[in-house]
């Protein structure tokens, strides 16, 4: 098929330098512009931008609001903080979040605990997307996340998303990277609850530790069993660095759909509506 025109990336960063790193206006601007250039390379009409380093927020939402629309952001919350509901609420109210990034295995706790319960209220009664990594991280990713090097990756099942899903029906559930690792758990969590979804991005390095041998179409083929095209999003997990926006990524994962000879129009949901609806754009 042709490419699908305005994509939507719905996993990258920005990684704006915060005060603290000696960061300016100036440059927060100068690394937006260049940015908004790679997307338009890409073909990306829209892309989510995790806040995912701390003292990220504001930087994040500046180049949000700047970027006019370009960049969706997406704010990381710890539930187990003094004051996590509060504060998930001034980064939706105040600094315009779209969504928010839950690390269970980065910050000591389980999705059926009652800690979450408080910010998925929130999300539930705002139509805020939850994303929840699960999963594999590589050494590299902690580094560039600034997480300790011990991660409970017991915390990162998919599985224990399903309580949490009952409870918040109206909450959408976001699993990227199809699970990291937890491949058969991420199906399982999307065959239980209609309200979760998966994202396709990253480069699925994961595959490498499963028992079975995957191709990337093997993937995406038992995911459309499970979820249909109307609960995967595309994304790519780019950053500013070289090597910036991922096109790579999004040539492999259309020819993947390319040999299961996906239609058109289920791309099109796959790479550009799903998101579109979830993000309300």
């Amino acid at each position: 098929m042709g490419n699908v025109q305005g994509l939507i990336d719905f996993r990258g960063h920005f990684f704006g330098q915060t005060p603290a790193q000696g960061g300016s206006g100036a440059d927060l601007s100068q690394k937006l512009e260049a940015w908004k250039t790679e997307l338009d390379d890409g073909g990306v009409d829209h892309m989510v931008a995790l806040a995912s380093r701390p003292g990220e927020a504001a930087p994040v939402s500046a180049a949000a609001r700047e970027s006019e629309g370009r960049l969706i952001p997406f704010a990381y919350v710890d539930p187990t903080a003094c004051e996590s509901g509060p504060r998930a609420e001034e980064l939706i109210g105040r600094y315009n979040y779209r969504g928010l990034l839950l690390f269970p295995a980065a910050h000591g706790f389980s999705m059926d605990g009652s800690e979450v319960d408080g910010l998925l209220e929130i999300a539930s009664a705002t139509g805020t997307p939850v994303v929840v990594h699960c999963g594999l991280l590589a050494a590299s990713q902690r580094d560039e996340l600034a997480l300790t090097p011990t991660l409970d990756i017991n915390l990162g099942n998919p599985l224990s998303i399903l309580p949490a899903a009952v409870r918040h029906p109206k909450v959408s559930f976001v699993i990227p990277h199809f699970g990291a690792g937890f491949f058969r758990e991420t199906l399982m969590a999307g065959e239980m609850c209609e309200n979760v979804y998966v994202d396709t991005s990253s480069g699925n390095s994961w595959i490498r530790t499963q028992p079975s041998d995957l191709r990337l179409e093997d993937v995406f083929e038992r995911t459309l069993s499970v979820f249909g095209p109307k609960r995967i999003l595309f994304g790519t997990d780019s950053q500013p660095s070289a090597p910036g926006w991922r096109r790579d990524l999004l040539t492999l994962q259309r020819e993947a759909l390319g040999a299961l000879e996906v239609s058109a129009q289920d791309q099109m949901m796959i790479f550009r509506d799903n998101a579109r609806r979830l993000l309300t754009l």
